[in-house]
């Protein structure tokens, strides 16, 4: 067991703490004895102006020595999290390659003729498990780079109505194995907004997949848009009629790793970073999200996203 010397050792701060505070102690104390005791009074205007300089002096030194740990340690930390980005980010990208090659794998399984209705069965469950991992490294991915500040929103014109129906069509099939009403209610005169399709699509899946995972078997499901030509966004809302989040747990919901719940009704796991990257994504458009829950009642998420220029035009 190493010595109580050895241990402050290896907290130069807290040594240099204590050091400070023991050679403070001794100069209150010389101070007061040479300055109280061997100098006449007539001479105690000038004790009290040394004393000053002097504790000023020591403070200012102290001051600047703690203030350069603080900077060492701020640069040090930096270099942790920009080593554990690029970790990150490596970790990612070797992950995507084998988990495509397993989801276009089991896909062509399942296609290549008559099978065994138990093996048939069994692809599409590691199938849809592997799907669900790569959705998940995928957000891992984006969520690393959007703290970054790198530049992934690459943003196009197109249609409203695209990017909603197919984050959504996505989990008709786990709705309806759930026994849940899921309607897509896009009007057919939506103006075209400007965005990310692959990411904004991923917002909208992410959501309905939440709105999945959280409502019971025989609830509903509904997706809406609607257009504020004057504000020049467009609106989107997953709606649920789902088990619902408690007040004191709502501020928590977009934060990082955070889950809506300890379990889902569903029985299916979360990273937590579905909201998260689902926050970050949408600002990073311009856009803002919102929920409104009520607990045994449900669940509505909404998020803006901006329209195209000309749209805007009333």
């Amino acid at each position: 067991m190493s010595s109580r010397a050895e241990r402050y050792r290896s907290y130069p701060v807290v040594a240099v703490g204590l050091l400070a505070f023991a050679l403070f102690a001794i100069w209150q104390l010389t101070y007061h004895w040479v300055f109280m005791e061997l100098i006449p009074v007539r001479s105690m205007f000038a004790s009290h102006m040394l004393s000053l300089a002097a504790e000023t002096v020591f403070a200012a030194l102290l001051t600047l020595y703690f203030l350069r740990v603080v900077i060492r340690q701020n640069r040090e930390l930096r270099q942790l999290d920009h080593l554990k980005n690029v970790l990150v980010d490596s970790l990612v990208h070797d992950l995507r390659q084998p988990l495509t090659a397993v989801i276009g794998g089991l896909s062509s399984f399942t296609l290549a003729g008559e099978l065994p209705k138990q093996a048939t069965e069994l692809a599409v469950i590691a199938q849809d498990g592997a799907s669900q991992l790569l959705h998940m490294v995928n957000d891992l991915l984006d969520v690393t780079r959007l703290e970054a500040g790198a530049p992934v929103i690459e943003t196009v014109e197109m249609p409203a109505a695209e990017f909603i129906r197919d984050g959504a069509h996505l989990l008709e099939a786990l709705a309806r194995e759930r026994n849940l009403t899921l309607t897509i209610d896009t009007p057919a005169d939506l103006p075209p907004v400007k965005g990310d399709r692959e990411r904004l699509r991923r917002v909208v899946t992410n959501l309905v997949g939440n709105a999945v995972k959280f409502t019971e078997s025989g609830g509903k499901i509904g997706v809406t848009a609607t257009a504020d030509r004057a504000r020049g966004f467009l609106m989107v809302s997953v709606s649920d009629t789902g088990v619902g989040i408690p007040a004191e747990a709502q501020p928590r919901v977009f934060d990082k790793f955070s889950r809506v719940g300890e379990t889902s009704v569903s029985g299916r796991t979360s990273t937590g970073l579905g909201l998260y990257f689902c926050k970050l994504t949408v600002e990073a458009h311009g856009g803002k999200m919102w929920l409104g829950s009520k607990v045994g009642e449900g669940t509505t998420f909404g998020f803006t996203v901006p329209l195209a220029r000309e749209a805007r035009q009333v």
